[in-house]
C-alpha cells in the first residue's frame, strides 16, 4: 500500500479493515473519494450473510415484498409504454408527448421503488441482483420513500437494517481513530 502513496499510518488502518473479514476490492477503489461507503457496503454484505437465519427472513421480506411490487407493476406500464412508442415511430405523437405520458403510465403505477428526480443506476443493479438492495440504501442510491416505506410497514427489517449500519459505520468509526 505504501507504493500506492498511501503513509505508513493510512496502510496500517487500511489493514486493519482487512484482517476483519473477507472483503475484496480492485486496487482502483483505494484511490477513490468514497472508499469508506465502498468498505461499508461490503461489511454490509458481510453482516447480513452472519445474521441469524430468522433475521436474515426479516429483513429480506421487506426487500422481497419492495422487488415484487416493482415487477408486477413494470409488467403493467411496459405495455403501455410499448404501445406509445409504437404512437411515436408512426409520428401520432411527438418525443414530448411520449415522455410525459410514458412517465404518467409509470407514475399511475406508483411503485414503492422508483424517483424521476433520483438516479436510477442503483435502481437498476438492485432489479438485477437483489443481494444489492440494502448496500445500495445505506449508501443513499435509492430513493429516501423507500426507507421510510421499510420504517411504516416493515418495523422488523428496518430495525436489523438500522442496527447492522449503526454498526459497521462505528467500527470504521473506531478503525480510523486506532
Amino acid at each position: 500500500m505504501e507504493q500506492l502513496g498511501y503513509s505508513e499510518e493510512e496502510a496500517r488502518v487500511f489493514m486493519s479493515y482487512f484482517e476483519n473479514g473477507n472483503i475484496v476490492l480492485s486496487e482502483n477503489e483505494l484511490h477513490k473519494e468514497g472508499f469508506r461507503d465502498v468498505l461499508a457496503h461490503e461489511r454490509l454484505h458481510k453482516e447480513i450473510d452472519n445474521l441469524p437465519t430468522k433475521q436474515r427472513v426479516v429483513l429480506n421480506e421487506a426487500r422481497d415484498f419492495i422487488l415484487k411490487d416493482f415487477k408486477e407493476k413494470e409488467l403493467r406500464w411496459s405495455q403501455e409504454i410499448d404501445f406509445l412508442f409504437n404512437l411515436l415511430q408512426k409520428g401520432e405523437i411527438n418525443e414530448d408527448e411520449y415522455n410525459q405520458r410514458s412517465k404518467d403510465a409509470i407514475m399511475k403505477a406508483n411503485p414503492i421503488l422508483l424517483d424521476f428526480e433520483n438516479e436510477t443506476a442503483g435502481l437498476i443493479f438492485i432489479l438485477r441482483n437483489q443481494e444489492e438492495f440494502y448496500p445500495y440504501l445505506m449508501m443513499n442510491k435509492l430513493q429516501p420513500s423507500v426507507l421510510e416505506y421499510i420504517r411504516l410497514h416493515f418495523p422488523q427489517s428496518f430495525q436489523i437494517f438500522e442496527n447492522l449500519k449503526k454498526e459497521i459505520y462505528q467500527q470504521i468509526q473506531e478503525k480510523e481513530k486506532n
